[in-house]
């Protein structure tokens, strides 16, 4: 290699100070410098090649005597003043020195030098390694066979500081999105009530509360009309069961002298269905679950004809004619079909409930706005308190609006014709749709007519209590001196309830508070008249969510005061006696259990259930086993044929008192 230098003379001493500026060769893929003799990068082992990039870079160099003559086509190294190896001096020529003054301390240039001199020094060893070691073998330098292998690069260890922090940006952002969603409705009523007058905010939220319930109204009202859809291919089973404790026995004994212990419990179970214009019907007895008696009946709806089985008695069935009530039958069933059918859907429910409350609430402008506290039970709750007046000139107005409104309003127009339609039905001689619509836009015309002459003797004050989500939680509409108030704050999951009557000097009221669970409520309660306490009403596990939706679940306690046993009946004993209604109920199904309860014992219960299916099994008996009751020989037969011997067995079975079996037979 050919070095190019420049050496400046700065004094005329025997020693001088030199810096040699040099090309240094760069590697193509990383830019580390490299040695001229390098084959290899030694930072990420690519092979150096003729031609590398480069770029001065000046060293300095211990000051050292200057030798008195340098040839132009010798190459010398830096430190150790020896010539290069001829197999070098095809790389590419080296930039001349600059001259730049070198600093005095010697003990910095000589660890330079050092530093080069140990370079030099680890290349030499590099290459007596290779001279003496084994084929394939990679010595301690780096070289394999004569050729350099570049090192793994090392990877950079990455500090978890960075997925700490994106970790815990992430959850705030998560944390305050939730936030956001789940207080949104208090953000929005935050804004209405902050920037609304008190008469928008008014009405805003009457609006917000009626479409709450017009969904619930319909929703239930919904579920009830798809139970009875297509109800003429529907049957329908269930069971009435009464039962009787051991003290209500012992007292029918000690009354008739007989023994009750079979009216432990005793059911009536029945089952029904219309198929095919023949309606079915089963209704059986059994006493402390044993079956007693049973009877099938059917009707022939296009024969007029009724079959009646006994299997307990016979095999056969027994038929008469009954022109009159299978024709009664036949209307009843077409007209309530035609009644389902007839009801207006849940979507009109809900838009007739919604518009029309909504078009009353916007008559109202005289709102006034300050801060209360709703109280009911032991549950109290600050409200923004909304109290609108309603005078003579807002009556007008609302009527006006509400009846403009039903004049031309389709939904109105709908169900009065249908209904007027099924009542058509009933009697060919109603009058037809069109004329009974007529005469209601009549009457609309009048009211319109009239609007003028209505005069409030005393305005009527309709006040709302609003939580920070919107929501109204209390009412009250007062009429001179006669109100109507439901209140309902919170507290956490404790809720309180009130609802009260105050009309013409008389109140009535029901009181408590209660927690929710779930879905489920439960509390005490306290019915009031004129002050004095009635009625306990305990409540446990009511489903708030289910209600919703029409189905009634929960269990409800209802027990007389002390005081009120005294005032009613001249005695306290009745306050030992409660009253328990257990209810469940869904779309196909519905269960009451009522119980009448001393000190916590049974002593009796009547239990109601019914169910709801879509199949239906209904069928005609063949002639072969049918015994028509019109014919007086076959009738006789037939009684004769009756199993009297295993009807009395059964009813032994069930454990009836041998003085009742022995009269039936």
């Amino acid at each position: 290699m050919m070095y190019s230098a420049q050496i400046a003379e700065k004094s005329s001493s025997s020693r001088k100070k030199v810096f040699i500026g040099e090309e240094k060769m760069l590697c193509k893929s990383c830019g580390k410098i490299l040695k001229e003799t390098d084959k290899f990068c030694s930072k990420c082992g690519a092979t150096v090649e003729v031609g590398e990039s480069e770029s001065p870079v000046y060293n300095e160099v211990s000051e050292t005597p200057v030798q008195d003559e340098l040839k132009e086509s010798s190459a010398y190294n830096e430190v150790n003043e020896t010539p290069v190896q001829d197999e070098v001096n095809t790389a590419p020529a080296y930039a001349q020195v600059n001259e730049i003054p070198v600093q005095n301390e010697v003990n910095q240039s000589s660890a330079e030098s050092g530093f080069f001199n140990a370079s030099m020094t680890e290349q030499s060893a590099g290459t007596s390694m290779m001279m003496n070691q084994q084929p394939g073998q990679v010595n301690n330098y780096g070289y394999q066979n004569g050729n350099h292998i570049p090192p793994e690069p090392q990877k950079k260890k990455k500090s978890p500081v960075g997925k700490i922090v994106a970790a815990v940006a992430g959850v705030a952002v998560v944390g305050v999105a939730c936030t956001c969603v789940v207080n949104a409705s208090a953000i929005n009523n935050f804004v209405k009530k902050s920037f609304s007058s008190p008469t928008s905010y008014f009405q805003y939220v009457e609006e917000k509360q009626m479409k709450e319930a017009a969904a619930t109204i319909s929703n239930a009202y919904g579920n009830y009309l798809d139970q009875y859809e297509d109800i003429g291919n529907k049957s329908a089973n269930g069971e009435i069961t009464i039962e009787l404790g051991a003290q209500a026995r012992a007292m029918l004994e000690v009354a008739t002298s007989t023994d009750m212990s079979f009216l432990e419990k005793a059911s009536i179970t029945y089952e029904s269905g219309f198929k095919d214009s023949v309606m079915g019907m089963n209704l059986g007895m059994l006493i402390s679950d044993k079956p007693v008696i049973s009877i099938d009946t059917l009707f022939d709806m296009n024969s007029g004809m009724a079959y009646f089985l006994i299997p307990e008695l016979s095999t056969q069935y027994l038929s008469t004619t009954m022109d009159d009530v299978t024709s009664e039958a036949n209307i009843d069933m077409g007209v309530y079909s035609d009644i389902v059918e007839a009801m207006p859907d849940e979507d009109t429910i809900e838009d007739i409930c919604l518009e029309y409350y909504t078009t009353a609430i916007s008559c109202i402008d005289d709102v006034e706005k300050s801060n209360g506290t709703l109280e009911a039970g032991d549950i109290s709750q600050s409200c923004t308190v909304l109290t609108a007046t309603i005078d003579s000139e807002s009556a007008q107005k609302i009527a006006e609006t509400v009846l403009t409104k039903a004049k031309s309003d389709k939904n109105i127009e709908n169900v009065i014709k249908d209904w007027v339609n099924v009542e058509k039905v009933i009697d060919e001689d109603a009058e037809d749709a069109d004329t009974v619509y007529e005469e209601f836009i009549q009457t609309v015309d009048e009211g319109l007519a009239s609007v003028g002459d209505i005069t409030l003797d005393e305005n009527i004050t309709m006040t709302i209590w609003v939580n920070n989500k919107g929501d109204i939680v209390g009412r009250s509409v007062c009429a001179g001196g006669d109100e109507v108030k439901y209140s309902m704050p919170s507290k956490g999951k404790k809720v309180g309830f009130e609802a009260s009557i105050t009309a013409e000097s008389e109140n009535y009221v029901i009181a408590g508070s209660g927690k929710v669970s779930g879905n489920k409520l439960s509390g005490e309660y306290k019915i009031a008249a004129n002050g004095t306490e009635y009625v306990n009403l305990e409540v446990k596990d009511y489903d708030v969510k289910k209600m919703e939706d029409g189905y009634l679940n929960g269990t409800f306690i209802v027990s007389m005061t002390p005081e009120a046993s005294t005032a009613l009946t001249q005695t306290s004993l009745v306050s030992n006696y409660d009253l328990q209604f257990d209810c469940k109920s869904s779309k196909d199904s519905s269960e009451i259990k009522i119980s009448v309860l001393s000190l916590d014992q049974l002593m009796g219960a009547l239990t109601i259930t019914s169910n709801l299916k879509d199949k239906v099994d209904v069928t005609l008996p063949s002639a072969e086993v049918v015994v028509s009751a019109e014919d007086e020989t076959a009738l006789m037969n037939w009684i004769s044929s009756v199993d009297w011997a295993g009807f009395t067995a059964s009813l032994r079975e069930a454990g009836l008192p041998s003085e009742l079996v022995d009269s039936i037979e």
